[in-house]
């Protein structure tokens, strides 16, 4: 059966006024669509097919940060001799791609995160040329404002590599970078991965770049926020599992207490109060779990929402803590996509899931300025040549999506 003609019959027609979904043949990490307005008020779903002139590229999807007009995506395409380079364009308020371009270096390159400055422009991190942390600037046109390349030591071996899995814009207008770093072993032949944070300043210029391994062992750091004095929470997959704490010079200060050892925590928000919000899953469990921390380290509460994953935190307007992520689904064994908001006492407002074919998955979200939520993420769809498809997800404030459908787009090569 056609892959296209199987997803609009599985499901269903558009006729929502209040949500939207767009699905891309092509890797995206996107940034929200913010309306302001009316515009975006049909509920669609639009494949945009990219190409390398002749054939379709695989492609997947990962992040999502407000934007004032219109989204600019980013993320990851299939090239022709089978490597990887990050692909961004500009979506007008239709979803209709304005333009689209590649950048990265000359071997496998990736885009993890993207983020809109206080400026107006975009950055977005990553690797690229195989074993470098990557950082790009663009303005809203997609031309380049900088682009470097970071590695934390001097090592052309093949088991240091660098990467950057989140970015946050700092209160003096430069940029930390949540990632990971190898560390050779003493005697060589190989390293540990390490979790790693990287500062540069407004222009690109590092500052400093710093590794954790023996202050809280083996792994990557996913997530890392500002707080109020200008000290850096980071969350992660590591040894220890718990957030941890250290100073605007990247000095380790300490692990924040969390009786809950063995949970990965995948993102991190700051509120007005100092205290945190943390949300992931068990590790090994799959209970998602969504826990509040005084600045101190003290627990106020931590609550399970289930079996799955939680990769994605947003606090809303009126307080509010909105969780993106998947869902286990009892009958058929699939992870349905998974959206669901929590008071500030940790009770649930209200939750969705959606089956989406097959394995489904929101890696982020967002609130936009109107008080509507934009998601990204994937699903898949086993026994077609191109098994992963990115999606975005557009709801209102009570996380209805509404019915989903298709308007076919037409196919754009990227240059």
């Amino acid at each position: 059966m056609n892959i296209r003609s199987h997803f609009v019959h599985s499901l269903g027609n558009c006729n929502s006024l209040c949500s939207w979904l767009i699905t891309f043949c092509m890797s995206i990490t996107i940034i929200s669509c913010d309306t302001g307005g009316p515009e975006l008020s049909d509920t669609y779903i639009k494949t945009i097919t990219v190409t390398d002139g002749s054939s379709q590229v695989a492609a997947w999807s990962r992040a999502i940060a407000p934007a004032s007009v219109g989204a600019v995506v980013a993320g990851v395409i299939q090239t022709t001799d089978q490597g990887q380079d990050i692909y961004v364009a500009r979506l007008d308020k239709q979803g209709q791609v304005m333009w689209a371009k590649m950048f990265g270096g000359k071997s496998d390159d990736k885009a993890y995160d993207i983020i809109r400055t206080q400026s107006g422009d975009f950055v977005i991190t990553g690797i690229a040329d195989y074993n470098k942390l990557y950082l790009l600037r663009i303005d809203g046109q997609g031309s380049i404002i900088w682009e470097h390349t970071y590695q934390r030591i001097d090592k052309p071996m093949h088991l240091v590599k660098d990467y950057g899995f989140a970015i946050t814009e700092t209160n003096d207008g430069g940029f930390v970078v949540a990632g990971r770093s190898a560390v050779p072993w003493p005697h060589g032949g190989g390293g540990n991965v390490a979790p790693s944070v990287l500062h540069v300043d407004a222009n690109g210029e590092r500052l400093w770049f710093k590794q954790y391994l023996d202050k809280v062992g083996t792994g990557r750091a996913l997530s890392i926020a500002e707080t109020s004095e200008g000290s850096f929470i980071i969350t992660g997959l590591y040894d220890s599992s718990r957030p941890f704490k250290i100073t605007s010079e990247g000095t380790f200060k300490y692990i924040i207490s969390d009786k809950e050892r063995n949970v990965v925590y995948a993102d991190i928000a700051i509120l007005e109060d100092g205290s945190y919000i943390v949300a992931g899953d068990g590790f090994g469990s799959n209970l998602i779990r969504i826990a509040k921390i005084r600045p101190g380290g003290e627990i106020i509460w931590s609550n399970t929402y289930g079996y799955g994953y939680a990769q994605s935190l947003t606090i809303t307007q009126d307080g509010g803590i909105v969780v993106a992520g998947s869902l286990w689904e009892k009958d058929t064994g699939n992870l349905n996509i998974y959206l669901f908001k929590v008071d500030a006492s940790g009770k649930v407002l209200w939750k969705t899931t959606r089956d989406l074919l097959d394995d489904a998955i929101l890696f982020d979200v967002k609130e936009t300025s109107t008080g509507t939520l934009i998601a990204t993420g994937r699903f898949t769809y086993h026994g077609w040549n191109i098994p992963q498809y990115p999606i975005i997800l557009r709801a209102d404030a009570q996380g209805n999506i509404g019915m989903v459908g298709s308007v076919l787009g037409g196919t754009r090569e990227y240059n």
